[in-house]
């Protein structure tokens, strides 16, 4: 069974350049809130595939597993989202990936059939199993909300 844990970034700050933008001292304090949550939960991640913007960084690294940088996740669609997915090793248990909106909402509702708003620091949990990916939680600013398995 596949685990995905979809990410957006934390809340960050300005800068010159978009791709430069640093998560805000509270952006930080959340998603390390959010990385020991998924810990504590048993969603903590095995693997890590992050957008290469500083504050996807950030957030990554939260998370506490090996990142690594793909380059199709800052700017691509839920296309390069899903070829992403495709280059992970089947004995990756638990897979999270760190984006940017709006591609993950529309890359949770392509996976689980769900409209779920996905603010900075948002995490969507999702099991394959049974044929279907599921639905198996939200998590929002490190609290967790239980929502309904879909298939």
């Amino acid at each position: 069974m596949m685990r995905l844990v979809v990410v957006r970034h934390g809340h960050a700050g300005v800068a010159s350049q978009d791709r430069d933008r640093e998560l805000t001292p509270a952006g930080r304090a959340a998603v390390e809130r959010l990385g020991q949550s998924l810990a504590a939960s048993g969603w903590r991640p095995d693997l890590v595939l992050s957008s290469p913007a500083a504050r996807a960084l950030a957030t990554a690294a939260a998370l506490g597993a090996e990142v690594r940088v793909v380059r199709d996740l800052y700017l691509g669609g839920v296309h390069d989202a899903l070829a992403a997915m495709g280059h992970v090793e089947p004995e990756a248990g638990t897979v999270a990936m760190v984006g940017h909106n709006p591609v993950w909402e529309h890359l949770v509702h392509a996976l689980s059939g769900a409209l779920v708003p996905m603010a900075p620091g948002t995490a969507v949990l999702l099991e394959f199993g049974g044929g279907a990916w599921q639905r198996a939680g939200i998590w929002s600013d490190g609290d967790r909300y239980e929502g309904p398995s879909l298939s």
